[in-house]
């Protein structure tokens, strides 16, 4: 019996229970290597569920995407995961089965294989190319989805922080440090940057520190949720505290000092002291034109003046992803 029949399944042991039959007319594709026709089998099956009952009918792309996952057909089971995803959005999801869809979810994200022990960078670059497609589909379902916390929007983003750097290592930097700074994890972020310090160039580490710290701050300065001053600089304090062995040289101390104008609890103190700090380590702050544009962004934005010249709207997101993807250039 395949290892996707959910456990209510084999309890009843019903005939008529459309996962017991997946179970055993799936397990006659998978003896012959068909993976192809059991996709099939699942989407023609769920077809003919979707109107009778709907759970049923996500057990069984859920169950399909589980069992082709385990096998390591990694396109077949995305693309029923994908399916799923789209019917959730589609069809909508009544309050009370939100966590019931977000266990299906997690349960295909815990199949996909690990790839870090394989010396097969073209079943990595699949592996790491068709889990963020699921991401990004389960991922819209979540934020429209009003009964998905925003602490399991911040889990999904974490797991793929983690499997996307189990398949593809530095080379995926980029996007891994941007799903972990929006996972909202300080101690997985600092302990990722410190595996991969070594990429850098002699004497760069601070420069790796500033701009990720400045993101930290950077994503919640001008959100158009409205900006808590304080809980940025804890987070980005998080950061520092998190990462360790700090080197001591002028862009760190500007970090550290600038963590400390933004926590003082009246506006009218954080702004001049935030500009003061600009001025003050502008020699620093130059050494990469990226990091000076976003610290202005940061001060114009408290001193209520807009993100300024380059900004890119609430967020900084364009800016903050040009200073971060000159980290891996």
């Amino acid at each position: 019996v395949c290892s996707f029949v959910s456990s209510r399944s084999e309890a009843m042991g019903d005939r008529s229970d459309p996962l017991a039959k997946l179970s055993k007319k799936l397990g006659t594709c998978h003896s012959r290597g068909d993976f192809y026709e059991a996709q099939q089998l699942c989407l023609s099956l769920h077809s003919r569920w979707k109107k009778k009952d709907r759970r049923k009918a996500h057990d069984i792309l859920a169950s399909g995407a589980r069992a082709l996952l385990e096998r390591e057909e990694i396109i077949a089971g995305s693309e029923l995961a994908v399916a799923l995803c789209k019917e959730y959005l589609s069809d909508g999801v009544e309050a009370g089965e939100a966590r019931e869809c977000v266990a299906r979810l997690d349960a295909i994200f815990a199949a996909y294989p690990r790839v870090s022990t394989r010396d097969d960078e073209v079943f990595a670059d699949l592996a790491a190319l068709h889990a963020e497609k699921v991401v990004n589909h389960a991922m819209r379902w979540y934020k429209r989805c009003d009964s998905v916390s925003a602490e399991e929007v911040k889990d999904l983003h974490l797991w793929f922080a983690v499997y996307l750097n189990d398949c593809l290592g530095i080379a995926s930097a980029f996007k891994v440090v941007q799903h972990f700074l929006k996972s909202g994890d300080m101690q997985e972020l600092a302990k990722y940057l410190r595996s991969i310090v070594t990429c850098c160039g002699e004497g760069e580490e601070d420069l790796f520190i500033a701009k990720v710290a400045l993101m930290v701050i950077g994503a919640g300065i001008g959100a158009p949720t409205g900006t808590n001053h304080a809980q940025c600089a804890k987070d980005a304090q998080s950061f520092l505290d998190a990462y360790e062995f700090i080197p001591e040289t002028p862009l760190v101390h500007f970090i550290q000092l600038f963590i400390k104008a933004l926590s003082q609890p009246l506006l009218l103190q954080r702004a001049p002291l935030a500009s003061l700090l600009q001025e003050k380590y502008s020699v620093a702050l130059n050494r990469d034109p990226s990091l000076a544009r976003e610290v202005a962004r940061i001060v114009n934005l408290l001193q209520g003046r807009g993100p300024g010249r380059g900004g890119a709207g609430a967020g900084g997101g364009g800016m903050m992803a040009d200073m971060l993807q000159n980290l891996f250039t």
